[in-house]
């Protein structure tokens, strides 16, 4: 696909998806609190 093709993709309606978040991820989330997300590194 080209450029071209994904605007006229994305042009045709106003959203593909939600704009709500993810359901499953929300409840696997929501616990948690706020804050910056740290990548984990296995050990060598």
């Amino acid at each position: 696909m080209d450029a071209s093709a994904w605007d006229r993709r994305y042009a045709e309606s106003e959203l593909l998806w939600s704009a709500e978040p993810n359901r499953f991820v929300a409840a696997e989330l929501a616990d948690l609190a706020p804050g910056l997300v740290r990548a984990h590194r296995p050990a060598p």
